[in-house]
């Protein structure tokens, strides 16, 4: 059953890494618009403000690109194991 765990957290590491890499990367590429959707907004709405809040930090020239480093960095340390003994040690403990 360890063994088991322990395989379970490293391949749970390896893709949670590649994802964190995959979106970091992402935050690089410039996207190209979007067309307007058939339905309209609702006032008020939280999907309104989600739009919006991240509208924002798009527009900032600095926020995104460094949400995009760090969720890189957080990612290759996750991939190259450097720092998975801390993890998945305290469980045994």
């Amino acid at each position: 059953m360890g063994k088991f765990i322990s395989i379970f957290f490293i391949i749970a590491q390896l893709s949670l890494g590649s994802l964190f890499v995959y979106a970091g990367v992402r935050k690089f590429i410039p996207s190209p618009a979007r067309k307007s959707s058939s339905t309209e907004l609702v006032p008020g709405s939280t999907k309104e403000h989600m739009i919006k809040f991240i509208g924002g930090l798009k527009a900032n020239s600095y926020f995104w690109p460094f949400l995009g480093i760090v969720e890189i960095t957080a990612g290759l340390l996750l991939v190259s194991q450097f720092f998975a003994v801390a993890g998945p040690s305290c469980l045994y403990q």
